[in-house]
């Protein structure tokens, strides 16, 4: 029997970060689609080059209309001269978030297996004031 790894939640601080990404409008419900499109795009190679840590992520946010949904697969970077074509960056301010995420999969094999990957869901809570 395969146990499922555990749901873990907490709260975090994040300094203001910078995120070069790539926009999908939502409801685009495959998800496997929209990190082949990320990755034959270059973004696994611009993480390698330009990510400030070892993993790319998935923010999700909308416009104005708050119906307007977006995916957005990406690299939490530092300054960059000139943004990739086809890609965006936006600026995120410094905020207190809700973490959700299972307990750390040491090896690949249990990351992609039956559990499935590991994820983290930061729901921000408040700005981080000075």
């Amino acid at each position: 029997m395969v146990s499922k790894p555990k749901i873990i939640t907490f709260q975090s601080q994040h300094e203001e970060f910078l995120f070069l990404c790539k926009e999908y409008p939502f409801p685009n419900p495959d998800m496997g689609g929209v990190w082949d499109s990320f990755d034959s795009a270059g973004g696994f190679d611009l993480h390698k080059k330009y990510g400030k840590y070892s993993y790319p992520c998935m923010v999700m946010y909308h416009y104005e209309e708050p119906t307007q949904l977006l995916y957005c697969p990406g690299i939490i970077v530092n300054e960059m001269d000139e943004v990739p074509e086809g890609f965006i960056i936006k600026k995120f301010p410094a905020r207190d978030y809700v973490v959700v995420t299972t307990e750390w999969m040491e090896t690949y094999e249990e990351a992609t297996g039956e559990n499935g990957h590991r994820w983290e869901f930061w729901v921000p809570i408040k700005k981080v004031t000075e």
